[in-house]
Parts: structure tokens; C-alpha cells; sequence
């Protein structure tokens, strides 16, 4: 029972997906030895996992600092290993961080998109998936706009920017770090000049 419940709790902080074990419960009695032997067993369960290509106990951001975030929230921002960058999108009334990583773009819950989306949108495929993180509870309605309930993955820039702005965008020129340069000039051009790309 102890590594069902250790299982569930990793998954729901890590925040990749939705978990719909819904026993989780509270964590059952355990011996402190029998713990120490069954948190073991999981570490190595965690790194088969992830060794296998399935991080579902990896965080999408590890937690670190703590920001100013859009309507003066404060959200805790991860620590930045070389390949990853935390950056903002701004649109009209609408403000999201978010960190440019290795498996893609991450926006940071309390990030906030905008209610309206273009026309255009709605039958693109960023406008589905839009749609599916309103149907699932991951976009919330808050006022004029809507925050993300938790950190969601985006394979690209672009496809995160749309989401936050209801337009089509170009997240590469849209997502920008604290002194205005875009994702482009701090990652792209960076990689193009050194001949490394991440």
C-alpha cells in the first residue's frame, strides 16, 4: 500500500498527468524500516521509469525561486539548468511564465490566458487543445481571462503563446525574457552561433 500511495503522491506533484486513482488517501502506516526498504524500491521504480522514456514522477519544473507572476501572484520559478529559460508571454490583459526546456515549453500555473480566441483558432489544433485544457480543468475562468491550475507542457513555443494569446503566434518571437530579449535571440540564434543546438 505504501508504494501505491508514494506512486500516486509523485505523480500528482509532478504534474505530467492527470492521475485518476482517486484512493490515494492519506499515507498508510508504515514501520519505519519497511519505509526506508519500499522508498528504495520506488527510487529505483522512478528511474526504470524515466530511463524508459516515461518521466511521469519527474517534475516538469523544478521548483526553486520565487517571482512576481502575472496580476502580482507569485509563482516559484525553476531552477535553470544551461537548457532551460524562463520567459514571458504578454498579451492584452494576459500575462503567462513560462520555462523553455528539453522536452518543450512549460507554462507556469497562475499563468494567465486570454477568455477570447480568434475565429480563425477554434478549428486549428492549438484551438483544440485549448479547448481539451478548459474541458479538463486545467484552464480555469477567472474574471476576464483564464489560469492555468497547474504546469502544462507544450511540444513548442508557438503552440504555448497560442494558447495564451487565442491567436495564432509565433512563440519564438512572443515568449521573452526580464530585459525584452525573445526566445528566439536566447536560444535559437545562440545555438546557430555556437553550433550546439538544445
Amino acid at each position: 500500500m505504501y508504494l501505491e500511495w508514494r506512486g500516486i503522491q509523485q505523480a500528482n506533484s509532478a504534474q505530467r498527468y492527470l492521475v485518476e486513482n482517486g484512493n490515494a488517501g492519506s499515507k498508510p502506516h508504515t514501520p519505519a524500516w519497511l519505509e526506508a526498504d519500499c522508498q528504495e524500491i520506488f527510487d529505483t521504480i522512478r528511474t526504470l521509469v524515466a530511463t524508459m522514456g516515461q518521466p511521469v514522477f519527474e517534475p516538469l519544473a523544478t521548483r526553486r525561486d520565487v517571482m512576481d507572476g502575472p496580476g502580482g501572484a507569485h509563482l516559484e520559478i525553476a531552477t535553470k539548468p544551461d537548457a532551460q529559460v524562463s520567459v514571458r508571454c504578454k498579451g492584452a490583459g494576459v500575462e503567462a511564465v513560462g520555462d523553455y526546456t528539453e522536452e518543450g515549453m512549460v507554462i507556469l500555473k497562475g499563468s494567465r490566458a486570454r477568455a477570447d480566441v480568434a475565429k480563425s483558432m477554434i478549428p486549428m489544433s492549438a484551438g483544440k487543445n485549448r479547448q481539451r485544457l478548459i474541458d479538463i480543468g486545467d484552464l480555469r475562468l477567472d474574471g476576464e481571462s483564464y489560469v492555468f491550475q497547474r504546469d502544462v507542457l507544450f511540444g513548442s513555443p508557438s503552440g504555448a503563446s497560442d494558447v495564451v494569446l487565442g491567436r495564432s503566434s509565433n512563440g519564438w518571437m512572443e515568449w521573452k525574457d526580464s530585459s525584452g530579449k525573445t526566445l528566439d535571440e536566447l536560444k535559437r540564434q545562440k545555438a546557430v552561433a555556437t553550433g550546439v543546438l538544445r
